[in-house]
């Protein structure tokens, strides 16, 4: 990616590429500085996305806030715009209801979507999440074991279904999950900066890679 920055300095796909690289390399300055660099030369939905989820993983709670804000003003209808969103919304503000309108929309849109792709897992797992979030277990049961028939070895399934069970106050469902998606590859750090994980962290159950 560096050495097709030096030949094309101005192409916003291959920083938001190295941004994507920097993000799983946990060098979270970076990613962000590239993928503001990259937004500044196109003002992708996807990249504000991307920039958003590592102002999150970096604390910045109201500047994730106002990026998946401008994420869902250019593109109404992306269904995990509305739910990052919300989640950003959740953990700035710390209550559930300051959230509750990005996550209806977010359960409207991926339940649109779901009408197209029925077997995507992360979506799945995902419209689980949502519906966990607004105390919904009735509906996020079915999906979160829908999802894990779907992709049982899937990382980002398994940890998002963690979550989603962590929301439910399911903490021993949480926990074996959670241990699954890091056998899986899950990135520990990741884990540790995930605010919605905290409580979890804390439990003298939790795996050691991921204790606070």
């Amino acid at each position: 990616f560096k050495i097709a920055l030096e030949k094309t300095p101005d192409n916003a796909t291959v920083l938001r590429n190295l941004g994507i690289t920097y993000r799983k390399e946990d060098r979270l300055a970076e990613a962000q500085r590239t993928y503001e660099q990259s937004l500044q030369l196109n003002p992708q939905e996807d990249t504000m996305l991307s920039l958003g989820n590592v102002l999150l993983l970096e604390g910045k709670m109201p500047e994730a806030t106002d990026m998946y804000q401008r994420a869902v003003r250019a593109d109404p209808s992306d269904w995990l715009a509305w739910g990052n969103l919300a989640s950003a919304q959740l953990w700035n503000h710390g209550d559930v209801k300051d959230s509750r309108s990005a996550l209806l929309k977010a359960v409207e849109t991926g339940q649109e979507q779901m009408k197209t792709t029925p077997n995507d897992p992360f979506l799945v797992a995902k419209l689980a999440q949502y519906y966990a979030y607004l105390h919904e277990p009735g509906l996020a049961l079915p999906l979160i074991r829908k999802s894990l028939v779907l992709a049982p070895h899937d990382p980002d399934v398994l940890g998002c279904n963690s979550e989603s069970y962590e929301a439910l106050h399911k903490r021993t469902d949480a926990l074996n999950l959670m241990r699954q998606a890091l056998k899986f590859g899950l990135s520990p750090d990741y884990v540790k900066k995930d605010p919605e994980m905290k409580a979890l962290r804390d439990d003298p159950r939790a795996p050691e890679s991921i204790r606070n």
